[in-house]
């Protein structure tokens, strides 16, 4: 079985071509977009739900 670096590093597996859409971020954790990651995962799920509705009435306010 061959195995990409890039599915090495970041655990996703590629299949397709490159020019198929990527479903995969990889970001450090260090970052704003990582800290709100880390934050997120450390809530009860309700609270994600929550999050997640507020985030979806945030981009309809556009």
């Amino acid at each position: 079985m061959d195995i990409s670096p890039y599915e090495l590093l970041s655990g996703a597996e590629h299949i397709g071509t490159r020019s198929r859409d990527n479903q995969t971020y990889v970001f450090a954790k260090d970052t704003e977009l990582g800290m709100v990651v880390e934050t997120y995962q450390q809530l009860d799920y309700e609270r994600q739900k929550r999050l997640l509705g507020y985030m979806d009435a945030l981009k309809m306010n556009n």
